[in-house]
């Protein structure tokens, strides 16, 4: 795990997922780098390099149906808000940006490269 964020060497990288349904992959997916970044600051505190801001820039969550959307919001806030922490642990959900938007992917208002 965490080979893919080669990438992410050059400068954060932003997340799209097209047709995310009612599926949390978005949610999943901030979860787990963030896990992944906990766990190499444990390995080597003293590299400051891995942090989600400098990996991640933002997931973007795009589904055409409003209801859908309104769901994962919700579902994200939910876990978010219930969340229990600890003293040693920081939020296990992340810090990344997570966004959910109604948007027809055939059609997306996205700047060239932007995500």
């Amino acid at each position: 795990r965490g080979e893919g964020l080669a990438a992410a060497k050059c400068g954060p990288i932003e997340i799209l997922e097209v047709g995310c349904g009612d599926v949390p992959l978005g949610i999943g997916l901030a979860k787990d780098l963030n896990e992944f970044i906990q766990r190499k600051k444990e390995e080597n505190p003293a590299d400051s390099r891995p942090t989600d801001n400098n990996i991640v820039k933002r997931i973007l969550c795009v589904d055409y149906s409003p209801t859908v959307i309104e769901k994962m919001k919700l579902d994200h806030q939910n876990l978010m808000t219930l969340q229990p922490k600890t003293e040693n642990s920081k939020n296990t959900i992340s810090t990344i940006p997570l966004e959910f938007e109604v948007a027809d992917a055939r059609n997306l208002q996205l700047e060239s490269e932007s995500v």
